[in-house]
Formats: structure tokens, sequence, C-alpha cells
């Protein structure tokens, strides 16, 4: 499956968005995904790719929540990740979950973040900021950038490869005013 037009998922007025699922062997999205507020998964069997934009962010409540799995996955420099939202960050697990140890979430088995690459998940107006995880039972190679800037709070990211780690990208855990969140390697 490859998407490099938009999809949209809205709802009426209640601030959650829609879902948005995509299920395939091999997944590449390279256009617009869109459920401001919802939630947005791709499961793509031996290799996801991300390249373009996939936006869960709410101008009116907490930002939604990303999943993406598969095997081999690889956020391209292209791709934005937004999980923001005006009264906290939402969640974002690429690659896995907590520690690889969240069975709702398939592990991969290499996770590449290339440079040029955004992942955010702030709280824009109030609260804290969201989580972020990044793993893969093998492999992670991150040099992208990765945001959970809070309010009152900043957020929490785990970047980690079960095996090898190569970190050489940015993470923003600061808050506007209160503690700095948590970055786990």
């Amino acid at each position: 499956m490859s998407n490099s037009g938009s999809i949209r998922a809205t709802s009426s007025g209640s601030g959650s968005g829609g879902r948005v699922l995509i299920d395939a062997a091999y997944a590449k999205v390279d256009g617009m995904i869109r459920a401001q507020g919802g939630n947005v998964r791709i499961a793509g069997g031996a290799r996801t790719e991300i390249g373009g934009q996939i936006d869960v962010a709410s101008a009116v409540g907490r930002g939604g929540e990303v999943v993406v799995e598969g095997d081999e996955i690889a956020v391209g420099s292209t791709a934005a990740v937004d999980a923001s939202g005006v009264s906290g960050g939402g969640n974002v697990r690429i690659g896995g979950g907590f520690q690889g140890r969240d069975a709702t979430v398939r592990n991969a088995d290499t996770l590449t973040v290339a440079p040029g690459s955004v992942i955010r998940a702030d709280a824009t107006g109030s609260g804290r900021g969201g989580n972020v995880i990044l793993w893969a039972d093998n492999d992670t190679l991150f040099e992208g950038d990765v945001s959970a800037h809070g309010v009152s709070r900043g957020g929490f990211a785990e970047i980690s490869g079960k095996v090898n780690l190569n970190f050489q990208g940015t993470a923003d855990l600061t808050a506007d005013n209160g503690p700095a969140g948590t970055l786990l390697l």
C-alpha cells in the first residue's frame, strides 16, 4: 500500500478526531494523514516507510495517538508526525511500546529515523508534553528531532534499540513553567 495523497478522518465538533487504520504487507506513506485529536495506526508487515505527514494534533484538547508497526521501519527526512495538543501532548509509538514490552504494539526489528524528520507530542497551550516511544528489538538509528515540550511539565521520550542504539538527533523535553521531562535511551 502506498499513499501519496491525502487521507482525512474527522469528527463532528467533539474535539476527538477520527481513526485511520492502514494494514498492509508493505506500507509507504508519502502524503498526508490527518485525524486531528484522533488515532492513526499504520501496520506494515515486512517494511513501513513514513515520508509524509501524520497529523493527530488537536486545537481543542490533548493530542491524539500515532502507532507505526513493521519489521523494518524507516522514517524519512521529509516525515513529520505531530501529536501535539492545546491542553497536553498526545502519544507516538513507532516500532514498539515502552521498553518493547507493550503487547498492543508489534515490535520492529530495525528502526531508522533520518535527519530532517520531526516527531512532536507538545503541549501548546497548557498541560504536560506527551509521550514518544521509538523502539526496535535490534538496531535503532536516530538522527531526527523529537519534541514533547510542555507548558507545566515536559513529556517523556524513549529512544531505544535493544541491541544497538545510534543516537545522533535531538530531543526537547523542556517545559515553559515547570520541570523538564525524561529522556530514556
